[in-house]
């Protein structure tokens, strides 16, 4: 639900509008996850340029090209998540084993870690401070604005919703 309420601040930004958005807005109501209004004022332009991206972001487990995203392209995905009140931090390949078990398919990043089809990738875990209804909304948010980042750096990313084994639990897990 995060990612299709980052995607109307998205769209309504890049129209010329000016957004307000309350999240989780009453407690007695939990299937109301957010309220977009329209208000005077200029339009957000720190999303409304994402809108040409949209079409863009992929995450359909496509293979992943040789190289990595270097340091400046880590700090703008963190960047992006920390816009929408969420953390992005690189996981080192000695750290992998605490995301849990499965494959490691990911893309970009400063530390790599050995992927399936030999490219090299860095893990990254999108975290929020909360682990309740608005923080879940606002990981959505943050995953999506990433992705966007994600796309826009001509990066590919994974998702993998597999939560840490040790330490708080993670919302939302991204790897780019």
């Amino acid at each position: 639900m995060g990612a299709a309420l980052f995607t109307m601040r998205v769209a309504l930004a890049a129209a010329g509008w000016a957004t307000s958005t309350r999240r989780c807005p009453d407690a007695a109501d939990p299937d109301l996850l957010a309220v977009v209004d329209l208000v005077a004022g200029p339009p957000d332009g720190g999303i409304a340029p994402l809108v040409d991206l949209l079409g863009l972001r992929d995450t359909d487990r496509p293979r992943f090209g040789p190289g990595a995203a270097g340091l400046a392209d880590i700090a703008l995905f963190r960047a992006a998540a920390l816009a929408e009140d969420a953390e992005l931090a690189p996981v080192g390949r000695a750290d992998l084993h605490r995301l849990g078990p499965g494959p490691t398919e990911v893309a970009g990043g400063a530390r790599p870690a050995t992927v399936r089809d030999g490219a090299e990738a860095t893990v990254v875990v999108l975290t929020t401070a909360r682990d309740d209804e608005l923080a879940w909304l606002r990981a959505g948010e943050a995953l999506h604005r990433v992705l966007l980042e994600v796309a826009r750096a001509e990066w590919v990313a994974t998702p993998s919703a597999r939560p840490s084994r040790t330490g708080p639990p993670a919302t939302s897990c991204a790897a780019c």
